[in-house]
């Protein structure tokens, strides 16, 4: 008769993971007990990412590791200490860089107009800080109306483009 055995279940490995080669700091991960990392555990810390990726030591080169069913597979079957770099999909970042970008600039832009519109306001209420002329109140309305419009415009663009990745 064959000796009883129990499976005794397989420890997670925590595999280093940075956004970019250049990081000095990476977060560790942990893989599932079957040696791969659940997808969703690697976006939950890097919005966005959709794999990974490491240099390989004998040529240098970058190679991107297999998803299937929304596990990254380990290569050879283990992660060992090899770093590895979150992967997003290309111009994925720069969009978002330049939408923020934007948003920035506007907001800047309108903090500068409305600032100009209450120093007029001051010198036409002969110094009166707290009372706001309706002009004021108005451009900061407009103002505060076109900065989110055009976030909005910008946003809806960005999604249409990437319907298919966002949505699945």
């Amino acid at each position: 008769m064959p000796l009883c055995t129990t499976k005794v279940p397989k420890m997670c490995e925590y595999v280093r993971i940075v956004e970019e080669e250049a990081d000095d700091e990476p977060i560790e991960l942990p893989s599932e007990e079957d040696g791969t990392m659940l997808l969703s555990t690697l976006t939950a810390q890097f919005p966005g990412a959709s794999g990974l990726k490491y240099r390989n030591p004998d040529t240098g080169t970058l190679r991107g590791l297999r998803v299937f069913d929304g596990r990254i597979q380990a290569p050879d079957g283990h992660w060992g200490e090899t770093l590895y770099i979150a992967v997003f999909p290309k111009g994925e970042k720069g969009k978002l860089k330049l939408i923020c970008s934007h948003a920035v600039t506007l907001t800047v832009q309108c903090m500068m107009q409305l600032n100009e519109l209450r120093a007029s306001a001051i010198i036409s209420t002969g110094g009166a800080v707290n009372s706001p002329t309706s002009l004021y109140s108005t451009m900061q309305c407009r103002c505060i109306h076109r900065s989110r419009n055009v976030l909005i415009d910008l946003a809806l663009k960005y999604i249409k483009s990437h319907r298919n990745s966002v949505l699945t």
